[in-house]
């Protein structure tokens, strides 16, 4: 697994950097995969929730890693080295649980799984809720937080204790997503963790939330493109070189506006 705890260290200041660097090596030695769980690729979102199927040591760069052979929702199957991968637990069940109730048939197919025919809980497990106390608070969930998800710029592209640099990367990377094609519904499955958006939006719905998004997501890379320039011209021109196509298009017209 990827940790970039020393970048949050180095943002939060010299007195930190020994106590959290010591939570960082303990989150690194606990994080062991086993078949059977739950996973995301924070730089792959779209990819949905992936299982594991197989996990087997190994190692990268001389260090102890896990090739891990994953079903992802939205990207069948695909094996990779936590050594390289950014791969993390779900931390909440609620997540997982969302995708299903948006894609149950109907709401009354999701009170048949968790409520069962005699309306009380522990029915079928057809959708999966009869185990989990957190599926009520699950359905809850309302159709303004799912748009307001839509919207909103992810973390790994605004988190506060990453570099500049580092939350740069993620904003550009952003660029990939389009209105064309499959690229929408892959905007929106990162976006919400639905394993299929149109069950729950139309595409029209997707388009407009998309276009908020972007005006979002532009306005981010202004101000993110003056931080970098002041604080590391050299990551700036890396970043540059890496970039890929859409990324440099959008930096060019952020250049254009200033």
């Amino acid at each position: 697994m990827v940790i970039w705890l020393p970048e949050a260290v180095l943002a939060l200041g010299e007195p930190f950097q020994p106590l959290l660097l010591v939570i960082g090596v303990l989150i690194h030695m606990q994080t062991v995969f086993k078949a059977g769980d739950r996973l995301y690729h924070s730089n792959r979102p779209e990819w949905g929730q992936a299982v594991v199927i197989t996990a087997e040591p190994t190692t990268h760069e001389g260090k102890k890693c896990q090739r891990l052979t994953l079903r992802f929702d939205r990207a069948g199957l695909k094996t990779l080295s936590t050594g390289i991968a950014p791969l993390a637990k779900y931390e909440q069940a609620s997540t997982a649980f969302l995708s299903a109730v948006v894609n149950a048939e109907s709401q009354a197919e999701y009170e048949k799984g968790y409520m069962g025919s005699s309306g009380t809980a522990g029915g079928s497990s057809r959708v999966g809720f009869d185990h989990d106390p957190l599926a009520a608070k699950v359905m809850a969930a309302s159709e303004a937080d799912l748009k307001a998800q839509l919207v909103d710029l992810p973390e790994i592209a605004t988190d506060p204790f990453a570099t500049p640099k580092r939350r740069l990367e993620a904003t550009l990377g952003l660029y990939r997503f389009n209105t064309h094609g499959g690229s929408l519904l892959d905007w929106a499955a990162a976006q919400t963790k639905l394993k299929d958006p149109l069950s729950h939006f139309s595409r029209q719905d997707l388009e407009e939330s998309f276009r908020k998004f972007s005006n979002k997501l532009d306005a981010h890379l202004k101000t993110l493109l003056r931080d970098v320039r002041k604080q590391d011209p050299a990551g700036l021109a890396e970043v540059v070189r890496a970039a890929g196509p859409a990324g440099q298009q959008a930096m060019r017209r952020a250049d254009s506006d200033r």
